[in-house]
């Protein structure tokens, strides 16, 4: 439903681009349009696929970003969820799944971004998706899906770092513990001038922009809550289980690299962002436990939560500074009618 404004309108382009260009020619292109690299190729065929299947269809191809990035998202709060039960099947039949996922994903990514940070916000998907599948299943495999999303955008490199700790965090918690101080002292070194000559040749670098204090707070109180949510709950029918462990050992590790990074703002700020596809799944796993503990307010504590995801999710869409409904009767366009309208207007532009 966004208007075509900022990013997405160069995107719209860039789609434009692609379904008046033969596909070698457009994967090889050295132009690069909107900091689109070559190595960035997964994107590229993504777009140019969307293009060709949908004639250029703008709507089209915010309607499969928008789908793949909360599809990342969602798959990785079900996967980490049954954690949390004594059986798959006992997780089918809990709605604390469903409202948790519902929740965390109305809370937790900033949906006005997934029109504006395409590439990054597809990369983040799936990169923590695949982290995911890889705690649960215990699948090397499944990484490959974090070497693709480096190729979706390339500043999703810098989080190998953080998985590569994760993979020493299975193997020794000494060996995590070191991991995690080296990076920590590395920071106090020149290593972040180097950084930030390095960074210009990324498609990462840029104008930047820095994380409000308050959002850092929360994301920290989310993260310590999500420990002692893990802790509480892993005894009795929620035994403990390592896929939890594992998510939360590359969360502490993604944590020390952003604190790593304190003195490369634009650095900090587009990294910042692989923390919004952690909040979900954390948040789930938070919001999982809360009902649970309520034990016979349990109805009461499902309502609460989601009114005020809810609630949030309308606030955030009223405060946004781009535009997603019609001021004249903007009841009318959450009808299909007015979507379908909606979506025309976008096309003519």
């Amino acid at each position: 439903m966004k208007w075509p404004e900022s990013d997405l309108a160069n995107y719209y382009d860039y789609v434009d681009q692609a379904a008046r260009s033969p596909l070698a020619g457009f994967l090889a292109d050295s132009d690069t349009f909107l900091s689109i690299k070559p190595t960035e190729f997964t994107f590229r065929l993504l777009t140019w696929l969307v293009a060709w299947l949908g004639g250029g269809s703008h709507a089209l191809f915010s309607f499969v970003v928008t789908t793949l990035v909360y599809g990342c998202a969602l798959a990785s709060c079900l996967l980490l969820l049954p954690a949390r039960a004594a059986t798959k099947a006992e997780a089918g039949r809990d709605s604390r799944v469903a409202v948790a996922a519902f929740a965390a994903l109305a809370v937790g990514l900033t949906f006005s971004l997934t029109g504006h940070l395409i590439r990054q916000y597809l990369a983040g998907g799936l990169f923590t998706l695949s982290v995911v599948a890889w705690a649960v299943s215990g699948r090397r495999l499944a990484l490959a899906g974090a070497l693709v999303a480096c190729t979706l955008h390339n500043s999703a490199a810098a989080m190998l770092l953080p998985l590569t700790l994760a993979i020493a965090y299975r193997r020794s918690l000494l060996l995590f513990l070191v991991g995690i101080a080296a990076l920590v002292a590395a920071s106090m070194t020149d290593q972040v001038s180097t950084l930030l000559q390095l960074s210009e040749q990324f498609s990462f670098e840029g104008d930047g922009g820095q994380q409000p204090i308050a959002l850092l707070l929360l994301d920290l109180a989310l993260l310590l809550a999500a420990l002692l949510a893990n802790r509480r709950t892993s005894s009795g029918r929620h035994p403990d289980k390592p896929a939890v462990h594992v998510i939360l050992a590359f969360a502490v590790a993604t944590a020390a690299l952003l604190l790593s990074l304190r003195e490369a703002p634009f650095l900090l700020f587009r990294l910042y962002m692989y923390a919004e596809f952690l909040r979900a799944p954390l948040l789930a796993l938070l919001l999982y436990a809360f009902i649970g503990w309520a034990g016979s307010l349990r109805r009461a504590a499902t309502l609460s939560v989601l009114v005020a995801s809810l609630t949030l999710l309308a606030l955030r869409a009223g405060t946004s500074e781009w535009h997603y409904l019609p001021e004249v009767d903007p009841l009318r366009a959450l009808s299909l009618p007015g979507v379908v309208d909606r979506w025309s207007s976008v096309e003519r532009q």
